[in-house]
């Protein structure tokens, strides 16, 4: 079975999201449902974020069967790409009555972390990494840029940000204002692990190996994917 995973937490981290030094975690038998035939469908972000690819995402996830319950399956293994674009994936979340199970591969980075800490449920393997950042534009040209344009990026980027301190703040109620601007505004790049993300409140659980997973305690994911599996119950079989 896979330990937890030893590091050094950031300091500033620690004043912002005091929950990543307090919390208590748990390893329990992994209840993650590898097989895609027991999710009602599956909708992949991957790659370069854009309209298309995540127009493809957000269309998967929202037209549904009205007679099929079970988990939609989002996967995710993306550096980000256009927030324009990942606000449609995070719109069908929102808008589908089926519960959104999430898991992390590689790296879930800029707007692909918005879509993944927006999911009903987020399971990460143990060596995935999230990136975080404030909302920005990638270049200016000053020299045909007016006052004026300059003010309108400035909204463009204030809204960006208060939106994304929306997202952060809906993954987890441990999950304050504070910690959520650190992330969407104070910082300029954060990288959390797999088992950072976990103790912040963006990731519901840690895919250690195929049998075993680390989570919050008494926090264990609960699934709807047919079967006997429904809003499935793990026990725990260890502490850290």
């Amino acid at each position: 079975m896979a330990g937890d995973q030893k590091q050094d937490i950031d300091p500033e981290l620690l004043q912002a999201c005091p929950q990543v030094g307090t919390v208590e975690t748990e390893i329990v038998p992994n209840n993650f449902v590898y097989d895609l035939g027991k999710y009602s469908k599956t909708a992949i972000v991957s790659g370069d974020i854009n309209m298309d690819g995540a127009n493809r995402a957000a269309n998967t996830i929202v037209f549904r069967d009205s007679s099929d319950n079970r988990d939609v399956f989002l996967s995710i293994a993306s550096g980000g790409g256009d927030p324009i674009a990942a606000r449609s994936v995070i719109d069908a979340i929102d808008e589908t009555p089926n519960q959104v199970v999430a898991r992390i591969t590689g790296q879930a980075s800029s707007a692909a972390a918005l879509i993944g800490v927006y999911a009903d449920v987020v399971f990460a393997s143990q060596n995935a990494r999230m990136v975080l950042h404030p909302p920005y534009v990638s270049r200016i040209d000053s020299n045909h840029v007016s006052l004026k344009d300059f003010r309108e990026y400035a909204a463009f980027l204030e809204e960006g940000i208060e939106f994304s301190v929306e997202i952060y703040k809906a993954a987890h109620s441990s999950i304050t204002e504070g910690c959520a601007r650190h992330f969407a505004r104070d910082k300029t790049d954060v990288t959390l692990t797999a088992e950072l993300a976990l103790r912040v409140g963006f990731v519901d659980a840690v895919l250690l190996d195929y049998e075993w997973m680390r989570v919050r305690k008494g926090e264990a994911p609960k699934l709807n994917t047919g079967d006997n599996s429904a809003h499935q119950e793990v026990v725990p079989v260890a502490s850290p």
